[in-house]
């Protein structure tokens, strides 16, 4: 009933029986309201099946489109919709980023070999059509000089 009360009025009653706010006699029972032991009641426990939460059926149904897709779903995508802890999910996560990192730094010498044999193709066959234009002109001035008499 305190409880209920203004608390400048709580304030009063407290000092008017010098009450401190540790004094033993505010933890005794009073009275009782609503007494449940009297109350009459059938507790009835049914069979329900396990925990099975509404992100734990999206993630099944995520999984099940994405295995009819032929796996088309990237795995990070998979994983943020698994009911995994975030600090589980955030690991995993992690670890697939430092494998991709890796896996481009380690082709990162491949792409650079490629490159250099692209250029040097590219090279060679710039150097042969010089070489081809030069021989070009020079057939062409052999013939013209050739045409004059000389």
């Amino acid at each position: 009933q305190l409880q209920q009360m203004p608390q400048e009025q709580v304030q009063a009653i407290a000092m008017q029986y010098r009450l401190s706010p540790n004094d033993p006699r505010l933890m005794q029972q009073v009275g009782v309201m609503n007494d449940i032991t009297r109350a009459e009641v059938d507790i009835i426990l049914e069979e329900v099946p396990d925990t099975v939460t509404l992100e734990a059926e999206t993630f099944e149904q995520i999984v099940n489109i994405d295995a009819a897709r032929g796996g088309v779903l990237p795995i990070e995508m998979i994983i943020e919709a698994s009911p995994l802890q975030h600090k589980v999910k955030q690991k995993i996560l992690d670890f697939f980023e430092q494998q991709k990192q890796a896996q481009v730094q380690g082709q990162q010498p491949q792409v650079e070999a490629q490159q250099a044999m692209f250029n040097a193709e590219l090279q060679e066959k710039n150097s042969k059509s010089m070489l081809n234009v030069a021989n070009a002109n020079k057939a062409a001035a052999q013939a013209q000089r050739e045409a004059m008499g000389y």
